[in-house]
């Protein structure tokens, strides 16, 4: 059986620190769409790292540094954040733009794309100097904490967790932190559903549905910080990253819809055309979702019966236990009738 070394964790955590440090200090100077998009997934991925080192038993939930941490995490993640979302907005508009032009009816496509693209450049700009004032003024406060907790978990003496017990508690993590299966998510691909309905279970859930995103993201994080040679982790990893990626899609397009609909004139008809890109980008979403969906049960039935897992892990053990009582009390109703087989699964966490 393999096992996560201490030296491995701490290598692992040292070269997040490494990395995350080094993009701050960039920062400071520039902020272009690639040295943004490496400082906010830096703020990630140590993000997913504490979370491993607590799964490893390494890190106390309640050490005073990993708090500091993640607070200023926590600012820098969404400055980055801000910039970064702009960036992909900007670059399927302006790929909308290019598409139109080979279109002779779609002058007023092309001329509206523009527009927004200028609307788009001038909100990067003021979110790009929000992003350098912030790092000038938190990078610093945030590199030290970050070292001051590697020296304190480098004192921690403890022994490896196995890495078939980690990945165990990884996705018990996320079914917990995104309630997959939850009931007001309930419509599946590949049915004959009104695309009023699908709509409305978008709407009503799209906090749920980038949540699902932002878990699935951390989870792969941590899991690539395993060893290579576990097959589990490998096959966990390239589930996670299908459905980060589907959902990262959907969410950019959601983004550049909304940000299309507060215009007037013909940006409202291209707010319709991206309306449209995004439904078809949900549907691949929710595709992924269901692909997920069919292994629900089945782990519900495995962590529940997994013991001696930490604080964050039993958690999802009292969320199953919670959610197959309330649906075995619901079922056992004398006038119950289910209010429809269509069933999406989706919820989650960060960030």
């Amino acid at each position: 059986m393999h096992k996560l070394a201490l030296t491995h964790s701490t290598k692992m955590f040292h070269e997040r620190v490494t990395s995350l440090t080094e993009a701050l200090l960039v920062c400071q100077s520039s902020q272009k769409g690639n040295e943004v998009h490496k400082l906010r997934s830096g703020t990630r991925r140590m993000e997913a790292q504490l979370i491993l080192l607590e799964f490893s038993q390494i890190l106390p939930p309640d050490m005073h540094q990993a708090h500091k941490v993640r607070k200023r995490l926590k600012t820098v993640r969404r400055a980055a954040g801000s910039v970064r979302d702009l960036d992909v907005q900007t670059k399927l508009n302006d790929q909308t733009e290019s598409e139109s032009q080979n279109v002779a009816h779609d002058d007023q496509m092309r001329l509206a794309a523009r527009q927004l693209s200028g609307h788009l450049q001038q909100q990067r700009e003021r979110k790009a100097a929000r992003l350098e004032r912030m790092v000038r003024r938190e990078g610093t406060k945030l590199a030290t904490a970050l070292q001051e907790l590697e020296s304190g978990v480098r004192l921690i003496q403890k022994p490896a967790v196995p890495t078939k017990q980690l990945v165990t508690r990884i996705e018990s993590w996320f079914y917990a932190s995104t309630t997959l299966g939850h009931h007001s998510l309930s419509i599946r691909p590949g049915q004959n559903e009104c695309s009023e309905d699908v709509r409305a279970v978008e709407n009503r859930n799209a906090e749920k549905f980038h949540k699902i995103r932002k878990v699935a993201k951390l989870c792969r994080y941590m899991l690539e910080s395993l060893p290579r040679r576990s097959l589990a982790a490998r096959h966990l990893t390239s589930q996670f990253e299908a459905i980060q990626e589907a959902g990262g899609h959907w969410h950019d397009w959601l983004l550049l819809e909304q940000t299309a609909s507060k215009g007037r004139g013909e940006q409202a008809d291209l707010a319709k055309a991206y309306a449209a890109r995004r439904d078809i980008a949900f549907e691949n979403y929710r595709q992924r979702l269901a692909d997920m969906q069919g292994q629900t049960e089945r782990q519900m039935k495995i962590h529940l019966e997994t013991s001696e897992l930490p604080a964050e892990v039993a958690g999802s053990k009292r969320m199953f236990s919670s959610f197959a009582d309330r649906k075995t009390n619901i079922s056992a109703r004398p006038n119950h009738k289910p209010k429809s087989a269509r069933t999406v699964q989706s919820g989650a966490t960060p960030m």
